[in-house]
């Protein structure tokens, strides 16, 4: 089950609590900042914030179902909160307006793996472990 609020001018995310099987969330190409109101989403396997005006990135723990995060195009200069997300294959990074994706990319020390791409067409698979940390 998926549902598609982009372009919906949308500044915060409210009323999704009793979404719990929801498996698609695209939220691109609104005005969102904060991502808090994700929480009683688990059963997220995608989530699409591209294009927000978000500066920081927490409250995603309880995602654990996660497989998909488009980030692309925020302002984004803090992670963290992604121990839990076990699943997380792909993320995308590109565009951010404060930081480079590499800067942020080694602050993901809490994932076994990690699919990084500065485009999706450029998807590329990192470990935590060996080349995370050693990003440059």
């Amino acid at each position: 089950m998926g549902l598609d609020l982009s372009e919906n001018f949308l500044t915060k995310i409210s009323g999704l609590n009793s979404l719990t099987k929801l498996e698609k969330l695209s939220l691109s190409y609104n005005q969102i900042k904060d991502i808090s109101g994700l929480k009683k989403l688990s059963s997220l396997k995608e989530l699409y914030l591209d294009n927000n005006v978000i500066t920081e990135i927490s409250g995603l723990d309880y995602l654990i179902n996660l497989e998909h995060l488009d980030l692309r195009y925020n302002q984004i200069s803090e992670i963290k909160g992604f121990e839990n997300l076990e699943k997380l294959e792909r993320l995308y990074l590109s565009g951010q307006k404060n930081n480079a994706p590499g800067e942020i990319i080694r602050k993901l020390e809490g994932l076994s793996s990690v699919g990084y791409a500065l485009q999706p067409q450029e998807f590329v698979r990192y470990s935590r472990k060996v080349n995370i940390k050693n990003y440059k």
